[in-house]
């Protein structure tokens, strides 16, 4: 099977309507360079889209909300594989992330996934959310890969690692001085002037 990318997948559904993708964006009501950033979504240069982004695109090109995220088909053939993920720590008041030792992880179903695993999922870690009361036992994924913070994360929620040792899972904004970035929580204090050693969009947060 040939893999594609979320961006591939997004100008495929996209052909099937619309000849062009300002054509889309007009019907999207979206800016036309974010939308060609997403169909470039996994490339260099391209800006990945949010599962709600997702979502808004799936109805309007007529496709599948799991096939525009994970490549998922209806006529995928069944692996038997269980789609799990790691849950590698958890979120404390102060949105500060704890890692657990190996012997602590356990493995989750991966939500909405009932049927086979796509070949590459498009997160491959889990935090528990124990920050907010309001959602109890609820789960943050992402792609736990440690890249270097990019400009494009502004205004997403995002774990960052920062350069004084401590991990956390806030908001990123611009700071005034190049490279450095505030983190912001909507139940905390800003962190002012961070500068991220590396740092993962939160792609989805559902309930266990």
């Amino acid at each position: 099977m040939t893999m594609t990318t979320r961006g591939d997948r997004l100008k495929q559904a996209r052909e099937g309507y619309f000849k062009s993708a300002r054509q889309a964006t007009i019907a999207l009501g979206v800016p036309v360079a974010t939308y060609n950033a997403h169909e470039h979504a996994q490339q260099k240069g391209g800006r990945d889209f949010s599962p709600e982004e997702a979502q808004i695109y799936a109805e309007k090109f007529g496709v599948k909300l799991e096939h525009l995220l994970m490549g998922i088909s209806d006529d995928q053939p069944s692996n038997n594989t269980t789609p799990t993920i790691p849950v590698i720590g958890y979120v404390e008041p102060g949105d500060i992330v704890h890692f657990f030792r190996e012997d602590e992880i356990e493995r989750v179903r991966f939500p909405g996934v009932a049927g086979p695993v796509p070949l590459a999922l498009p997160w491959n870690a889990a935090l528990e959310m124990r920050n907010n009361p309001d959602y109890p036992r609820w789960l943050a994924y992402f792609d736990y890969a440690k890249r270097p913070m990019n400009p494009s994360l502004v205004g997403q929620l995002c774990v960052v690692a920062s350069s004084d040792g401590k991990v956390y899972l806030r908001r990123v904004e611009k700071a005034w001085k190049r490279g450095w970035y505030h983190l912001v929580s909507r139940n905390e204090l800003p962190i002012m002037d961070v500068r991220p050693i590396w740092a993962a969009r939160i792609g989805l947060q559902a309930p266990r």
